[in-house]
């Protein structure tokens, strides 16, 4: 396990800069992809209790907790390994934030570690610092937080499916793994939910906020807290593995050769003979696939779905689908921010936000370079430069997209 201790405090970068080159500090994102991604875990003693708080604070999650309605499956209160099932903590029907929160305060009291999952769905902070890490990884992240009492464990030993950054906010947490007992890059069907034997010595250490462990999947590990509250982020990373890609792959194939959909032939009497019967076959078929499908085709499609996957969502969709759902088109329109212009042979343009694509034809050449070069723009601008149908389609298709949004004259 590397191990490296922070020089100096967290810089005093804008929130909105903080992304993996800030959770990895000196160490780098390229060094830490060449050495530590994917093959070991990584422990960054920073000791600094004000690093994440930009992101969450002890006091940020009672707030989250005394607005937010409480409920599974993004809220679970476990225990030792053992989950409490919700209406052992829903004391009424007449449920009100109030009620919830109290609930899951005393639960907590009690020895119960709460679990908010996908906390980055309803903490904006979380969700930009999720968008950033999945970008620089290629990759969708998600936050989820766990609060541990004094003298308790959530969790009994276990490992994830997919690779972890925890982020240590508030208080300290003694934290065990086990590398004898790890599977590195376990298949998807391999999944631990807790309770795996772990006889042999374990690599112990704690965190302190502001501290950073790393995980890959398939790491067995477990947490205790010893004294005081604790309050850590997860930062789970999904990524897209080359399975992924070989299956797509195959489904494609598939829908264009019909043949590969057929029965296998029934074994005969003879098992023997079917089999070498089949070996010659499977040979046969899987020496066609190159000629079925582009793998081009296929990795463009995938490139997309990464690109899409480490964006946080695009605002203000329901505006733009609303005012290109009018019988008239607004007068004016504004080019949302982070609009990227991809100009590709002959005129032709992709319009790119936050991984949507907008691809035109080389005709629309003219009416993209005003929205380039203006930003702020009326619809007869358009649709003095294409046919009217062709101009309405325009607009309309980025209103939806997201790329603009209407703005009074």
């Amino acid at each position: 396990m590397a191990v490296t201790g922070a020089s100096e405090a967290a810089p005093e970068n804008r929130q909105s800069d903080r992304g993996l080159e800030w959770l990895l500090g000196d160490l780098g994102v390229g060094q830490f992809l060449e050495e530590t991604w994917e093959k070991q875990p990584l422990l960054i003693y920073r000791r600094d209790p004000n690093y994440y708080s930009e992101f969450l604070s002890l006091e940020t999650l009672d707030r989250i907790l005394e607005s937010t309605s409480l409920r599974a499956p993004n809220v679970r209160l476990v225990k030792n390994g053992r989950q409490s099932p919700e209406h052992a903590w829903r004391e009424s029907d007449l449920v009100s934030p109030g009620v919830m929160h109290d609930a899951v305060a005393d639960a907590i009291a009690g020895g119960s570690t709460l679990v908010l999952q996908f906390l980055h769905e309803r903490w904006q902070p979380l969700a930009a610092l999720c968008a950033r890490v999945g970008s620089s990884l290629g990759a969708s992240a998600q936050a989820n937080v766990y609060v541990t009492p004094s003298e308790s464990q959530g969790l009994t030993p276990h490992f994830d499916d997919h690779d972890v950054f925890v982020l240590q906010v508030h208080g300290h947490k003694d934290w065990k793994i086990w590398p004898e007992e790890s599977c590195y890059l376990p298949p998807p069907e391999l999944l631990s939910d807790g309770g795996l034997e772990s006889p042999r010595v374990p690599r112990e250490f704690t965190l302190w906020p502001g501290d950073l462990l790393y995980l890959p999947r398939g790491w067995v590990h477990a947490a205790y807290t010893p004294a005081g509250l604790s309050a850590h982020v997860t930062l789970g990373v999904n990524t897209l593995t080359w399975i992924h890609v070989i299956r797509r792959f195959l489904a494609h194939a598939a829908e264009r050769d019909p043949t590969l959909r057929e029965s296998i032939s029934p074994p005969s009497s003879n098992l023997e003979e079917w089999r070498k019967q089949m070996s010659g076959e499977l040979v046969s078929r899987l020496s066609t696939l190159p000629d079925l499908f582009d793998p081009k085709e296929v990795l463009d499609e995938v490139s997309v779905i990464v690109e899409r996957a480490a964006h946080s969502p695009t605002p203000g969709r329901l505006v733009g689908i609303d005012s290109a759902a009018g019988e008239n088109i607004p007068e004016t329109f504004v080019l949302n921010a982070e609009v990227e212009f991809h100009k590709g042979a002959r005129g032709k343009y992709s319009l790119v936000r936050r991984g949507k694509v907008l691809t035109t034809p080389p005709r629309f050449q003219a009416a993209i370079e005003v929205l380039e070069e203006r930003g702020r723009f009326r619809s007869t601008e358009i649709l003095s430069l294409l046919s009217e149908d062709e101009g309405e389609d325009l607009i309309r298709s980025m209103a939806r997209q997201g790329l603009i949004s209407p703005v009074e004259s």
